[in-house]
């Protein structure tokens, strides 16, 4: 019986450390996946390893954010300013960033089949897209 204790203790804190993060409370938001913070201040905000798939950030100012590792699945980010944010390793799968500023933003991007991941940074002036 004290195995098994341990064995689902042990199971939880792992769980645990592995989740990442809980939710973090900037200028009055609590940024949790599927939270609505249109316009929201968030410049410089660390939100590495966050959870934040389905989160409403329409408009935000990300200026310089952390988001390394963070789960973005399904986010709107559509005219936000990600000017230099950190993007390594953020799942951005079905994000939505149409008119969202990206200029010096970094990201990691595959180059062959073998799993080499190179650093790129959008170039000035891009929207939406890294040019």
């Amino acid at each position: 019986m004290q195995k098994n204790t341990l064995a689902a203790i042990a199971a939880t804190a792992l769980l645990a450390a592995c989740a990442g993060p809980g939710p973090v409370t900037i200028g009055g938001c609590t940024l949790a996946a599927g939270a609505a913070c249109p316009n929201a201040n968030l410049a410089g905000a660390k939100l590495e390893r966050q959870v934040l798939n389905g989160i409403n950030l329409k408009g935000a100012n990300l200026q310089g954010a952390n988001f390394d590792a963070a789960s973005l699945r399904n986010a709107d980010l559509s005219g936000a300013n990600l000017q230099g944010a950190y993007l390594a390793s953020a799942d951005l799968q079905g994000a939505r960033l149409e008119g969202a500023n990206l200029s010096g933003a970094q990201w990691l991007e595959r180059r062959d089949g073998y799993g080499t991941v190179i650093a790129k940074t959008c170039a000035a002036g891009s929207i939406g897209a890294c040019k």
